[in-house]
């Protein structure tokens, strides 16, 4: 049929049942101002349209998984999306208020941007809720260099570290400072600590300490301390080495003062009372070889050990009356001094040495008694002879005289008694072991030296009869070398040989004594208010210090 047109108004299509249908081999073309379709429409394959679709209801899509399109989708009252994800390929913009409930965590993918001098940290008015993000000029970021910029900040500031103090300016608000440490306080306290020493040890031989005008390397230094000065002695030894502060070496703690004395670590605090005596000692509680000299100076207190001073005019020159200088010497076994209370305790004599090798043991004191005597006291008995002064000291070999030589000397007030001679000081004990004993008037003597060592005795003069009598008081020193030679000094003179060579004693019993010797007819009734002891042969600037000593504490001796 050949291609024609023709018109129409209305089309009816009736049947009495199915589906109607229209067929064209190609394209049906609608062509009208307005389509309209009154009913449902359903396209069963792609619909195309080059112009707008308007939809008056609404538009449903029960089946269709997605929508594509090329250009712009615009919802004029909105997009609800009642189930599943929004998602947005490229670049969004909302020009109205974006609302929406989060019920998983947000995330925000971001790069690393270090370049940017001038940033803007975002921040809320408040934690949770609806929020606007927001930011201010008053906070920024430097990306550049990371540094954060605000007007003030605020916290403890616990965590913040290396302050440069270049950048710290203005003035520091009031605060309590109460978690602030080791700031000095506004004004002194009598707790305060003037000085600190760092103590260590070097094995447990050793103490060294670290701190103002001590060589940290030398081993137990002399440590100089002040009257009225609080030292604090920090004890980082080990844990191992209580470090006590003492009177003598091996002797009781000395407590005035001294806080926490004897710790093994930590802090030993030590105010030095102006009572405190001239020297004192740190030694460990645990190894005694580390030991060491508290040489205390100033205030009305006496002074020790403090090398040369050159004076011009007239000096006056007084004694330490606390000790002397042999008490005081390091070398000195045993000494005593009956103007001392404490030099009697009980029935025995004490030994009053403060020198780092002193010896424990004392000696008894038998029947003497301390009576006062020539301007301060003695031991003596005024009616009977005394013989039993004297102790075997348990430690014998380390006394030998051949080991070390030997000194002992003694104040003594003169008095004849005994059948072939008073006894006065003796080194050993029994007539046939090693020992050396000091008779005086025996043999028409005024001194002899009664050495042995062989099983028989060599007496040697000291002084002549002449030289010494009854009722005087003599301060007297004999020394035997390592060699055997013997020197005796007298009311402070330089020691003198009174025997070349010879043999030193080496004997089995150490004993100390004084008032006889081994033979039992030599007791006496001699006064004394000294007797001492000392390892190896003593200088004789000692013996005169110790001489010039003596005369201004007996001042009734009469001493020449």
């Amino acid at each position: 049929m050949a291609e024609k047109g023709f018109g129409v108004k209305e089309v009816n299509l009736i049947g009495a049942s199915g589906t109607p249908t229209i067929t064209s081999p190609n394209n049906l073309n609608l062509n009208a101002v307005n389509v309209a379709i009154s009913t449902n429409a359903t396209v069963g394959g792609t619909l195309s349209v080059t112009g707008s679709v308007s939809v008056g209801g609404t538009l449903t899509y029960e089946d269709v998984t997605s929508i594509d399109s090329v250009g712009i989708i615009t919802a004029r009252a909105g997009i609800k999306m009642t189930g599943g994800s929004l998602f947005v390929g490229g670049n969004s913009n909302f020009t109205g208020t974006l609302t929406g409930t989060a019920t998983t965590a947000v995330t925000v993918r971001t790069t690393d941007e270090s370049s940017d001098t001038t940033c803007f940290p975002v921040f809320t008015t408040a934690a949770a809720g609806d929020q606007f993000l927001k930011t201010g000029t008053n906070l920024a970021f430097n990306s550049s260099n990371g540094t954060l910029t605000a007007t003030t900040f605020s916290g403890s500031g616990a965590s913040l570290t290396s302050l440069p103090a270049a950048n710290l300016t203005g003035t520091l608000p009031a605060i309590s400072g109460a978690n602030l440490t080791n700031l000095p306080a506004d004004t002194p306290t009598n707790s305060d600590i003037q000085v600190v020493y760092t103590v260590t040890a070097n094995g447990a031989s050793a103490y060294r300490f670290a701190g103002n005008g001590i060589v940290s390397t030398e081993d137990n230094p002399d440590v100089y301390l002040i009257r009225g000065l609080k030292y604090r002695f920090i004890n980082n030894s080990g844990g191992s080495h209580p470090f006590q502060i003492r009177g003598s070496s091996g002797g009781s703690a000395y407590s005035s003062g001294v806080t926490n004395n004897g710790a093994a670590s930590g802090n030993i605090d030590f105010q030095v009372p102006h009572s405190a005596p001239s020297r004192l000692y740190y030694q460990c509680t645990a190894h005694g070889g580390m030991v060491g000299n508290l040489y205390i100076r100033g205030a009305g207190g006496q002074n020790d050990n403090v090398g040369v001073t050159t004076f011009s005019g007239s000096v006056t020159v007084g004694y330490d009356t606390t000790y002397s200088p042999i008490q005081q010497a390091a070398n000195t076994w045993f000494y005593t001094r009956a103007d001392q209370a404490g030099s009697v305790s009980g029935s025995n004599i004490e030994n009053l040495a403060t020198g780092s090798i002193k010896i424990s043991e004392n000696i008894p004191i038998s029947n003497m008694t301390r009576q006062s005597d020539a301007g301060a006291h003695s031991f003596y008995n005024s009616s009977s002879t005394s013989g039993s002064v004297t102790r075997d000291m348990t430690a014998g070999n380390p006394f030998a005289p051949k080991s070390y030589g030997l000194t002992m000397g003694t104040m003594f007030y003169a008095h004849t008694s005994g059948n072939n001679g008073s006894g006065v000081i003796h080194y050993g004990w029994t007539p046939t072991s090693h020992h050396f004993f000091v008779r005086y008037k025996y043999n028409s003597v005024g001194l002899n030296i009664g050495a042995d060592t062989d099983g028989s005795d060599t007496w040697t003069t000291a002084y002549q009869d002449d030289l010494l009598s009854d009722s005087n008081w003599y301060f007297f020193v004999i020394a035997v070398e390592r060699n055997g030679t013997l020197l005796t000094s007298l009311n402070g003179a330089p020691l003198t040989p009174i025997r070349m060579l010879g043999t030193a004693p080496t004997p089995s019993d150490a004993r100390f004594g004084l008032a006889g010797d081994g033979y039992a007819d030599n007791d006496s009734r001699h006064r004394y208010a000294t007797a001492f002891w000392y390892r190896g042969v003593m200088s004789n600037e000692l013996i005169a210090q110790e001489y010039a000593w003596l005369k201004t504490i007996w001042t009734g001796a009469s001493l020449p």
